[in-house]
């Protein structure tokens, strides 16, 4: 009998010592999105679990986006800027979460950019996890040559779990134009004077739209809209 609580005492320990010993505390999946031209990152802080300092270690094992766009990744405690795809950071103390990636983009661009960091503590090397960030760069739409009236009704694009509605308060009839996050055009409507319109997501593909709307007075509002 000892003998077996021994074996299980063993089996234990082994579990014990090999399980995951960290999590990215903003998930294994990050999405971010940003206008073309502005600078923008993506960061998670990583929680030590253990009870001990660890030493984690990177890796970028996957990166696809424009030619470009560029990228550079922080960690603790440094910033890499000469294009490195590896890199040791300082040891974190024990439950903590002093640890963290950031991945930086200059994306001039509009596209999409994806990116798996594999990221282990150095004394379990076969334990790993891996980092999945991708970033969305959109239009950098401007209003400044069209600019509401003083006093003009704006126009209204709501989102629910089931469609994108239009409100269209004016006394004008009012015109809807959606575009996707490359820039084209995908989608028209044309809304009579003091009304409404629904139109069922699944009719909208999941991503980034920009929605454009005016009437008669070149009133002129837009709108970012995410579908998820």
């Amino acid at each position: 009998m000892l003998r077996y609580i021994f074996t299980f005492l063993i089996i234990c320990a082994t579990i014990q010592v090999s399980a995951q010993n960290f999590v990215f505390t903003n998930g294994d999946s990050l999405v971010e999105q940003f206008e073309i031209n502005d600078y923008s990152w993506a960061h998670t802080k990583i929680e030590n679990l253990s009870a001990t300092s660890v030493v984690y270690k990177w890796e970028m094992i996957t990166f696809d986006h424009p030619e470009s766009w560029h990228f550079s990744i922080c960690d603790l405690p440094y910033c890499y800027t000469m294009g490195e795809m590896s890199g040791t950071m300082y040891p974190a103390a024990a439950e903590s979460i002093d640890a963290y990636l950031t991945v930086n983009l200059d994306a001039p661009t509009v596209d999409t950019g994806f990116y798996q960091i594999k990221v282990w503590d150095e004394l379990l090397p076969d334990n790993s996890n891996t980092l999945d960030i991708t970033m969305i760069s959109t239009p950098a739409f401007s209003i400044t040559q069209e600019l509401p009236l003083v006093g003009s009704p704006s126009f209204i694009i709501l989102l629910n779990s089931k469609s994108l509605i239009l409100k269209n308060p004016s006394k004008e009839v009012a015109y809807f134009e959606f575009h996707n996050q490359m820039g084209q055009l995908i989608l028209t409507n044309q809304l009579s004077a003091e009304s409404d319109k629904s139109i069922p997501l699944p009719n909208l593909k999941r991503g980034i739209y920009i929605g454009r709307c005016w009437n008669n007075e070149k009133t002129i509002d837009i709108r970012k809209i995410y579908i998820p």
